[in-house]
């Protein structure tokens, strides 16, 4: 690890049901992201409780958080922040009823900051070069490759 780099984490949710994933499409730093629903764990923060809270604040629903799935291998140099190290974290998070009409409205894609906005898109034909981050584009391959077609998903 680089020395006198602070480690933060950050934890994301798989929101799966049938063959669609809800994937979060942002605008902040002043830059365009496309990457999972979630975002930092703060001090005392438990990953689970940091996932669903986070998942509250953004699509104002109380979700229930599975098993981790994924971790990255080691953290990683903070694309907006040099001085930090990041590791994520990748929850399987259960889908409820309510929310399956819901994000399937065509938008603009948010240009100003602090802008997001979600939506369904096909596990089968979204490719991991559509995330903005190695991170998320290694941790969906891993899903579709490793762990989508498991008995239980």
């Amino acid at each position: 690890m680089e020395s006198g780099k602070r480690i933060i984490t950050r934890v994301y949710g798989f929101i799966i049901h049938k063959d669609e994933i809800l994937i979060s499409e942002e605008y902040h730093y002043n830059s365009f992201m496309r990457k999972f629903p979630g975002g930092g764990m703060e001090e005392g923060e438990v990953p689970e409780s940091c996932l669903k809270r986070e998942l509250k604040e953004e699509l104002d629903l109380d979700l229930m958080i599975e098993d981790c799935i994924y971790i990255t291998p080691q953290p990683f140099t903070s694309v907006f922040n040099n001085a930090l190290l990041v590791k994520c974290l990748y929850f399987k998070v259960q889908a409820i009823p309510e929310m399956l009409t819901l994000y399937r409205e065509e938008y603009e894609l948010p240009s100003s900051n602090g802008e997001e906005k979600f939506k369904w898109v096909k596990l089968s034909t979204f490719e991991k070069n559509e995330f903005t981050f190695k991170t998320d584009q290694e941790a969906f391959e891993f899903l579709k490759t490793q762990y989508y077609n498991l008995p239980g998903f």
